[in-house]
């Protein structure tokens, strides 16, 4: 993600023009970001395919392993998770659960169609896994899928606790709900999708959450 690669910037920046050029998103007139962020002049990166223990996204989704693919998603910025002592799955694994369930992510429904309280807030993410972080989960035998349900699982707030950030929850849940009551943050482990990522050393990986259902891959 950094300007070392010189793809980093211009095909992200050559996104941007055409959003700008074609589609009007022009600060002001469509582009009304409040504080706005530098990854909205090009956040392109590369799976790393050669040195990940799993099978590369693009084949998950169906294409050929030779294929030329790109995965496109409206994203937030990305948070990063340095984790240097984590060797086993959980470990590894619980800061970004961390991340998921922050109570702003409890601003907003994005997938609500009734009024059950386990209506799930309808997050999508993306998940980044550096070199060290994917090897230590793969060496204790789980998969990407494993990853994904882990997360699925864990990540979500008590009802109380998203209260107690002054949000109210009359968009997510009824005011009747009790504090205890449980409301996770993805639809299914489907929804969080892992990729490998990043070079060796740093125990590094990324999460991202993405604020819309529309993800592409082509």
């Amino acid at each position: 993600m950094g300007p070392g690669t010189r793809a980093n910037a211009t095909i992200g920046r050559a996104i941007h023009l055409c959003l700008i050029n074609l589609w009007q998103a022009k600060i002001g007139l469509y582009d009304r970001a409040t504080m706005g962020s530098a990854y909205r002049y090009g956040w392109v990166i590369g799976e790393d395919e050669e040195n990940s223990p799993w099978q590369p996204f693009h084949v998950e989704a169906g294409y050929n392993a030779d294929d030329s693919a790109a995965f496109v998603a409206c994203s937030w910025h990305p948070f990063e998770i340095n984790h240097l002592e984590a060797r086993d799955p959980e470990a590894v694994l619980g800061p970004i659960v961390e991340f998921f369930s922050l109570s702003t992510q409890y601003n907003a429904p994005f997938n609500r169609e009734d009024e059950s309280l386990f209506q799930r807030i309808g997050r999508r993410a993306a998940v980044l896994l550096g070199e060290d972080h994917r090897n230590h989960i793969a060496n204790a035998g789980w998969s990407k899928n494993d990853v994904s349900e882990y997360i699925a699982k864990h990540s979500g707030r008590r009802v109380g606790d998203v209260r107690a950030q002054a949000f109210t929850g009359d968009r997510l849940f009824p005011r009747s709900a009790s504090d205890d009551d449980w409301v996770p943050v993805f639809d299914k482990p489907e929804d969080v999708l892992v990729l490998a990522a990043g070079g060796p050393g740093g125990h590094s990986s990324v999460a991202k959450i993405t604020w819309s259902h529309h993800q592409q891959l082509a």
